[in-house]
């Protein structure tokens, strides 16, 4: 897979075949089971740290399936396992967990989105809904057959100038008449991620494809956004150690000057260092995704600890592998510049490090302040 993801990622090609073995093997129903219809029952679903920790390994080889794969478990199909609306729960889950679907998460609203009304918005119609808008930066949208769509419900399209409007959460096949997606995006990193927008014409949505009743989306999109930024932590800790061991390789290896790289002071603290900021990543890692498997309701700030944290580890282990490997690790193909790419994405989606850091900051600020949140801003 090594090689497969140096090739992939110099054409940004999606890993479609890739995906599809992955799939027959059960990787794509981690969270479910699917041979009951995709209900989870005693220890046919995997924990999230079990989940997490898979996410980490395939991270190690390639960034763009880590992703995916911990995309499609721990968001498409835990929202759709805990607030899918029977029998669409059944339907959906059970086809996510046998892997005939890839799932994908649709959050993000357009750069332009508040100024042009290129906002997904869903319009009420009979019992259901009409889409229209779109949806950037989805990851896995090149190669996805469900979208998890966080849209604004609206009069009609360009609703969603205020932002206190009510929002939704939709279910949406990619067969739907009116969904199309453009190329991937050109990303400097997670290149066969397939990240690409998700256009929505007149897009009509059955009401029983909407997520929980009015007025929780916002609660659950919380939730899944919490789930994404641990996604993303736990691809950052593999791409790292990834970074990690060919740069050990390397200092066993490389004599540039007729001594071993590693037989250096300075080289042997960078390496100690490294270490040391994966280790405490992984442990990040696992204590929030603990949370998340206890429901505590302090979860999403774990998850943003785990993020801020692993994401500046993998940029920093990152850095330190190319400083070790010296002018070769500045090559496009070698292998270490790669990783560097992959892991500066850790630190920018699906949000920034910094919005994860002002996440942390403001729940210590609220618990300081006795849970008032007159602090927060």
């Amino acid at each position: 897979m090594i090689a497969g993801a140096e090739a992939r990622d110099h054409a940004a090609v999606f890993p479609a075949e890739e995906i599809r073995v992955l799939a027959a093997q059960g990787w794509l129903g981690l969270r479910a089971e699917p041979t009951t219809g995709g209900e989870r029952e005693g220890e046919s679903a995997r924990s999230t740290l079990a989940t997490l920790l898979a996410v980490s390994e395939f991270a190690r080889a390639c960034a763009s399936i880590g992703l995916l794969i911990g995309l499609h478990n721990l968001l498409v199909c835990d929202a759709v396992a805990e607030h899918a609306l029977d029998p669409m729960r059944g339907e959906f889950l059970s086809r996510l967990a046998r892997g005939e679907w890839l799932g994908a998460a649709a959050f993000a609203d357009p750069m332009t989105a508040r100024s042009s009304g290129a906002a997904a918005v869903a319009v009420r119609s009979g019992d259901g809904f009409i889409l229209s808008g779109a949806k950037s930066f989805v990851p896995g949208a090149a190669g996805a057959d469900l979208f998890l769509v966080y849209a604004f419900l609206g009069e009609g399209p360009g609703d969603a100038r205020h932002a206190h409007r009510e929002r939704c959460l939709l279910l949406v096949p990619r067969d739907a008449e009116g969904v199309s997606v453009d190329p991937p995006d050109p990303l400097v990193g997670v290149r066969a991620s397939g990240t690409a927008t998700v256009h929505f014409d007149g897009c009509r949505i059955r009401g029983r494809q909407r997520l929980a009743p009015s007025g929780w989306a916002r609660g659950i999109a919380r939730g899944i956004l919490a789930a994404a930024d641990l996604v993303v932590a736990a691809q950052a800790v593999g791409i790292a150690e990834a970074a990690f061991e060919k740069a050990v390789r390397q200092a066993q290896e490389r004599e540039p000057s007729g001594s071993l790289v590693g037989s250096h002071e300075s080289i042997q603290f960078k390496i100690a260092d490294m270490r040391v900021m994966i280790d405490a990543a992984t442990l990040f890692v696992m204590r929030a995704a603990r949370a998340r498997d206890a429901r505590d309701p302090g979860f999403a700030y774990e998850a943003a600890q785990a993020k801020a944290f692993a994401g500046r580890a993998a940029v920093k282990v990152a850095d330190e592998a190319i400083q070790i490997h010296g002018g070769a690790g500045s090559l496009a193909g070698h292998g270490i510049e790669r990783h560097w790419r992959d892991a500066k994405t850790t630190e920018l989606n699906p949000s920034t490090r910094e919005t994860a850091m002002l996440a942390v900051a403001r729940h210590l600020l609220d618990e300081a302040d006795g849970g008032s949140g007159r602090l927060r801003g």
